[in-house]
């Protein structure tokens, strides 16, 4: 029996379907609200992100150095139609919280993605990052 189907046939009845088109995830989550999902793999278990496994079983691989964005704001659908494949600052930028509102650093720089590189989960400011540097190396010489 193939890999996929033996998962996909485990998997599938962990999801609860939505007339509004999402797959919620009825089994285990993680602290953040995303679907964990586990399968015996010889030698032993291993474990996926669910909606990272529903979109690579249904769709295909996640593309290089790509994050899924629940495009229908759901952290618990796991339909690989509501997934797109966008970098981890796109994601980011578009998520719910209090910096997406924000357009500008501090020192009124605006958050562009070539001015912008996300460091620990915090967005920086690469032109105010440049200066801080400079100064540091005048500094530090």
């Amino acid at each position: 029996m193939r890999l996929e189907y033996r998962i996909a046939r485990n998997f599938l009845p962990k999801i609860e379907f939505h007339p509004d088109g999402c797959w919620l995830w009825r089994g285990q989550k993680n602290a953040k609200g995303y679907g964990k999902f586990s399968a015996w793999i010889s030698p032993g278990y291993k474990g996926w992100i669910a909606h990272r496994l529903s979109y690579q079983l249904f769709i295909g691989p996640i593309p290089e150095g790509m994050t899924l964005d629940h495009e229908c704001d759901v952290k618990a659908c796991v339909n690989p139609l509501h997934l797109r494949p966008m970098t981890a600052l796109e994601n980011r930028l578009r998520g719910r919280f209090p910096l997406r509102e924000r357009t500008h650093c501090l020192h009124g720089h605006e958050f562009t993605p070539d001015n912008t590189r996300l460091y620990r989960g915090a967005r920086i400011c690469r032109t105010c990052h440049r200066e801080y540097m400079r100064e540091y190396d005048k500094v530090a010489s």
